[in-house]
């Protein structure tokens, strides 16, 4: 199923800068080989910065932080919506060519230039958003448990697909860019004080919800194709597939959680109280 090069997408790249165009993948795809186990250290300092920041800020005044906030979720939001933008387009064209499975097995996205940026800023941006929890810290919000899991097991995951070249990680890119495009413009307008109907909180949980169911029916499809189908050169392993399964699997659960008690169970007790 793969092919000697990459599909063509440069009709499919809007305002394509010569950084994008000229970006080195060859030695981006070398340095995550040699180095993709530094995310374990990333993972070890971001436990270590909850628990000593806590510890910290436990007998001090919490900090306001406004600005601060508006600016980091505006910078992750248009991060978010530039990643969209240059890794959609081709995704739809690659399923409407050559099919879904297709996607999930040929890694030849991996060879071009302007995905394979976006596809490395994406893997560097999970240590970049450990920031997120660095405001939380700060301001003395309550840290949940989704919250931290989340940060550590999908930097871990992102480096090791990435170190792998998974073909199907290309689907897990996407959705996580197009959710993450309207979750932090969301936030930067509540930051903001800007008054955001509840439904679009609503609406912005499902979409992350849905998001891990997606990402469960990819790992059931690269299996099938794998051990099923036996196709062959298909770019996925079972370690992976274990790994991201139990990874979505528990997302689902954690988010399924969150949203019956942020919207349901905090519903019924307002209509209780009234």
């Amino acid at each position: 199923m793969e092919s000697a090069h990459p599909p063509s997408y440069a009709g499919l790249y809007p305002y394509l800068q010569r950084f994008e165009r000229d970006f080195d993948y060859q030695g981006a795809m070398e340095w995550m080989d040699t180095n993709w186990t530094q995310c374990v250290h990333w993972c070890v300092f971001y436990v270590l910065m909850i628990v000593l920041g806590q510890r910290w800020m436990q007998n001090r005044t919490k900090y306001t932080l406004r600005g601060p906030l508006i600016g980091w979720n505006l910078l992750l939001g248009m991060f978010s919506v530039l990643g969209t933008i240059r890794f959609v387009p081709p995704l739809v064209s690659d399923v409407r060519e050559h099919g879904f499975e297709w996607t999930l097995c040929s890694a030849t996205w991996y060879r071009d230039p302007v995905l394979h940026l976006w596809g490395s800023a994406f893997a560097f941006s999970k240590v970049l958003e450990f920031g997120d929890t660095v405001f939380i810290i700060l301001r003395k919000q309550k840290l949940i448990f989704l919250h931290w899991y989340h940060h550590v097991t999908v930097l871990f995951y992102v480096w090791l697909s990435y170190k792998e070249q998974l073909a199907g990680g290309r689907w897990f890119i996407a959705l996580n860019y197009g959710v993450h495009a309207t979750m932090y413009m969301y936030y930067a307008a509540r930051a903001a004080g800007i008054y955001i109907p509840r439904k679009v909180a609503m609406v912005i949980t499902s979409s992350q919800t849905l998001q891990m169911v997606i990402g469960c029916v990819i790992n059931y499809v690269s299996y099938k194709l794998l051990f099923v189908d036996k196709v062959p050169g298909c770019s996925a392993s079972l370690t992976n597939i274990v790994v991201s399964s139990v990874m979505y699997f528990s997302y689902l659960l954690l988010f399924l959680h969150f949203f019956y008690g942020a919207y349901v169970r905090k519903s019924k007790l307002e209509k209780k109280e009234q």
